[in-house]
């Protein structure tokens, strides 16, 4: 099949699920100003939506000036929810007990084998989670957030987009889609889903979705990885429906990293392992004093 005819099959499939769904004539994109929330934020537009564009991160983030640009080159509302220290600090241990306690065994041990673990911090969730989660956190609690938001979630898994494809021998690729990518996304999705849902919001990732999924895996991983680019079939549809180029001539920041504040996050959840450490250590130093203050040691008169 021609790269012309899996463009239309991405079109007509993105359309009938985007058009599927129940939205308000203005729900909200979770926004970062790359080519896959952009590419879902100009879809909406043609689709006779009015999307607000959110974005998130702290004061320090480069993100927001290409996310307001791409915004204004789509005529489209753009919100920046500022994360600030204060904001950190009064939902960390939320966000951290959500997703720790309301996570179900399988998504956490897809969590151990695809997620990057940090010294200290080896159980779900790790501070990469607990950045992306105050950030979507942040997005779905801002006042103007509409009750539906859209993600772009999925096109990095089903197209190729992470760095190390590069890595891997061409006849592996789909493989990886398959048994890595795929399924790192899906702890992605439950853990984004269950964050906007603690703040009274719906999360929808049109790119996930099983009819999607199934038309991305019929794509040759040659269409994917072309020419050294990634996400090459994704790039050409994107031009193809008209998004503006400065959203595909550059890649943002994963989220964790363009939130602007994942080593404090690291910072905070070491120190709060070391303290559950010194609870959790605390009944059996206890019981050891106890025991050596009860323990009936034989004098010397008694040998």
């Amino acid at each position: 099949m021609k790269i012309a005819k899996f463009i239309e099959l991405i079109d007509k499939t993105l359309t009938g699920i985007l058009q599927s769904y129940t939205l308000p004539s203005q729900p909200g994109v979770a926004f970062s100003g790359g080519i896959d929330s952009t590419t879902i934020a100009f879809k909406l537009k043609k689709l006779g939506f009015r999307p607000i564009l959110l974005t998130a991160g702290s004061s320090r983030s480069k993100e927001k000036t290409h996310a307001e640009q791409i915004a204004k080159r789509l005529g489209l509302e753009f919100i920046f929810v500022e994360v600030t220290p204060e904001f950190i600090q009064n939902n960390l241990d939320l966000i951290y007990n959500v997703l720790q306690q309301k996570t179900p065994q399988e998504i956490k041990q897809l969590a151990y084998k695809t997620r990057p673990r940090f010294p200290g911090l080896e159980t779900y969730p790790n501070a990469m989670d607990v950045t992306i989660g105050l950030c979507m956190y942040a997005i779905a609690k801002h006042p103007k957030a509409p009750k539906t938001i859209i993600t772009g979630h999925g096109a990095g898994d089903l197209f190729l987009g992470a760095y190390k494809v590069y890595k891997i021998p061409r006849d592996q690729l789909q493989d990886y889609i398959v048994n890595q990518a795929l399924p790192s996304g899906k702890v992605d999705i439950f853990r984004d889903s269950l964050i906007a849902k603690q703040a009274g919001k719906t999360l929808l990732n049109p790119l996930l979705e099983e009819e999607f999924v199934k038309i991305a895996l019929e794509i040759p991983v040659s269409l994917k990885l072309k020419n050294n680019i990634r996400k090459y079939i994704w790039l050409k549809y994107a031009e193809w429906l008209g998004v503006p180029k400065m959203a595909l001539q550059r890649r943002p920041k994963a989220m964790q990293y363009g939130c602007g504040f994942l080593k404090e996050v690291q910072k905070m959840l070491k120190i709060k392992a070391a303290e559950n450490a010194k609870t959790r250590d605390q009944p059996r130093k206890e019981r050891a004093k106890k025991l050596a203050r009860t323990k009936i040691i034989p004098n010397a008169s008694s040998e």
